[in-house]
């Protein structure tokens, strides 16, 4: 933070030179015009970098109505010393009316602006604050009363080096502005953070809902910082849509979608904490089809150019079934039936197994599970290990041979950790015994493996 008193500031202009600064002249502590009497601008500027979280003020007096002739411009912030240059910043305009506006390559936009002729001759106070995108002025009389106040939001997006007046007056006027207490407080401008392609990733995606239902993108925050969506776009390759303001810290997940009620009650895996309702989403195919993930600045982070053979061959309809990505890799499969084909807002069942010791084929990390939430044994961690590509078939079943869950059906190569929650197809939690994890696994060159792992389920 920066904490600058400025009325001490025409003390930095040498007096008696030929510049504008010179005629302004330091008088007990406050900063006074004396220009010649002849219709014209004088400029006064100083070093100055406060931008953001900002809050300025200052007591001014005026010998004269202000007029269209006759205003002061109180730059706040400038990218130049030269403060009727081209430069990038915003100004409080005190006039006929009071009016904010932000200067960009010499073109002012309004902001904000009070009734016409609110002020007279005399002495006034001004304070102005700004704070993430919203800008806020008030007007004191000399009495400290309130004049008039108001609200703009205008995002800043350039540095600071400079504060300072610009006046113009008519040869009458041209010691008419005195310039008090002048004083500022602040940070300097920071360029917003920017995600890369390792800190936010797409995660699951529907694109064939329900009936009556809707799409959805899962977003996962794979970096250190908090991540704004209103700094990534959603694309389909064509359309593109923007993102509402919302934050999700470092490794936790979003839902997007346009009915998020209906995501939460068609998939009793998920957590709703994790939905942000969105407007409007890209249209996405049900077969095939991409997303693209951008900055805001239009570069990608992230793509998925999903088709059906990512999915289970065995699948009766890929309509309602979600592509997950599996955690630590580019690759995509279709989510559990165990997990009610999707795990919006959470993280996906299936995760990259790091032991370097796994057994090959199918094993289990623990042979006793105890699902009492008291984070020891909660779940069942599966270990699959194949270096070769194969069709692996995974049940629950009882002793008595009922199925109880399928855990996974489809094509698998690699090394990963399925992690079963240990409930049964409708979500019910599994009583506890013995049971048996059913595996059944086929692949080239006559590969047939059919084997029963018994596992207990503890209270």
């Amino acid at each position: 933070m920066k904490h600058l008193y400025l009325a001490f500031v025409a003390l930095l202009f040498p007096f008696g030179g030929f510049s504008q600064e010179s005629w302004f002249v330091a008088e007990a502590g406050c900063l006074q015009l004396r220009a010649p009497a002849e219709a014209a601008t004088s400029v006064v500027s100083w070093p100055s970098e406060i931008v953001e979280d900002a809050f300025w003020s200052l007591r001014f007096q005026l010998n004269f109505v202000p007029s269209s002739s006759n205003y002061f411009r109180w730059h706040l912030s400038a990218d130049s010393s030269d403060l009727q240059a081209k430069s990038e910043g915003f100004a409080l305009q005190v006039g006929k009316q009071l009016v904010l506006e932000q200067n960009r390559a010499g073109k002012r936009q309004k902001l904000l602006a009070s009734p016409d002729v609110i002020l007279v001759a005399g002495e006034y106070g001004l304070e102005v604050a700004y704070e993430a995108g919203r800008w806020q002025f008030r007007c004191y009389d000399s009495g400290d009363s309130l004049l008039y106040e108001g609200e703009a939001e205008a995002q800043a997006c350039a540095e600071s080096h400079y504060s300072g007046f610009e006046c113009v007056y008519t040869k009458t006027r041209s010691e008419g502005f005195r310039f008090c207490e002048i004083e500022s407080l602040g940070s300097p401008y920071l360029p917003p953070w920017q995600p890369d392609s390792a800190d936010v990733l797409l995660n699951e995606l529907l694109p064939y809902p329900l009936a009556g239902g809707c799409d959805y993108v899962e977003l996962y925050n794979a970096g250190d910082s908090v991540v704004r969506l209103s700094d990534l776009k959603i694309s389909n390759g064509k359309t593109v849509c923007e993102l509402p303001p919302h934050e999700f810290p470092p490794q936790t997940y979003v839902l997007l979608s346009t009915c998020p009620e209906q995501i939460a009650a068609n998939y009793p895996y998920a957590d709703p904490q994790a939905f942000v309702g969105v407007p409007k989403l890209p249209a996405f195919a049900s077969d095939s089809g991409s997303v693209w993930l951008l900055r805001s600045d239009g570069l990608p982070l992230d793509v998925l150019h999903y088709s059906p053979a990512m999915h289970n061959s065995r699948l009766d309809t890929r309509r309602g079934v979600a592509l997950e990505r599996i955690p630590g890799t580019s690759q995509w499969t279709s989510a559990s039936a165990a997990f009610h084909y999707g795990s919006p807002g959470l993280a996906n069942p299936i995760a990259t197994y790091n032991e370097d010791e796994a057994p090959w084929g199918v094993s289990l990390l623990s042979r006793h599970v105890s699902p009492d939430g008291d984070g020891q044994d909660d779940r069942l961690g599966v270990v699959l290990h194949f270096d070769q590509p194969v069709q692996v078939r995974l049940t629950v079943c009882s002793l008595y041979g009922n199925t109880l869950a399928v855990l996974l059906d489809g094509a698998f190569c690699g090394r990963q950790c399925y992690w079963w929650e240990v409930t049964d197809t409708n979500g019910r939690a599994i009583a506890p015994g013995i049971c048996l994890l059913v595996c059944e696994i086929l692949g080239d060159g006559g590969l047939r493996q059919f084997k029963k792992i018994p596992f207990v389920v503890a209270d």
